[in-house]
């Protein structure tokens, strides 16, 4: 199970939308999944105004394979409560029995975690964490022109708007 860690605005998500995509590329039968938990409880249980919460679906109809799926609400109601509390995500996992380790860039003062980690530098280009072997928790916005160089087609291909059927913004359109 390969998953990555999705927070921030939509440039950051959409970096991370295609590292999964690359991930996935390069791991086709693993399963792989966008973990956007902050979005759900915000920053400590607060609402993060700052952001216009999770946004691939919603601007660019992306539905991708979400970490909250892979548990029954119960379960899922649970890693919840324990992210109020202050433990990652990928700490909750490898508490509960599923070994996992992080790749991270700077993850150990938003992310905190005890287990084995992978560190990367910030911006930098590294794609061979995307064919860690084993359950992998991805920390990171991967900014580097290098990576958008390296997955421009798919940044063509998977965010474009949907057609304007409105009206009112077919009008915009045309002036």
């Amino acid at each position: 199970m390969k998953v990555i860690h999705i927070e921030s605005g939509l440039g950051n998500q959409m970096l991370s939308y295609c590292e999964l995509l690359a991930v996935k590329k390069v791991n086709p039968e693993e399963p792989c999944y966008l973990e956007t938990i902050l979005y759900e409880i915000g920053d400590a249980g607060k609402v993060i105004s700052q952001w216009n919460g999770y946004e691939l679906e919603k601007i660019f109809g992306i539905k991708a394979p979400m970490l909250s799926e892979c548990f029954s609400e119960d379960v899922w109601a649970f890693i919840l409560e324990e992210k109020k509390r202050g433990k990652s995500v990928p700490q909750i996992l490898g508490e509960n029995g599923i070994d996992i380790y992080m790749v991270g860039e700077d993850h150990r003062l938003f992310n905190p975690f005890s287990g084995k980690v992978y560190s990367v530098q910030k911006e930098e280009y590294c794609p061979e964490i995307q064919n860690l072997p084993g359950n992998v928790y991805y920390h990171g916005y991967w900014i580097n022109i290098d990576w958008f160089m390296a997955y421009k087609d798919i940044f063509r291909r998977e965010f474009r708007f949907p057609e304007i059927t409105d009206e009112k913004n077919q009008e915009y359109a045309r002036q």
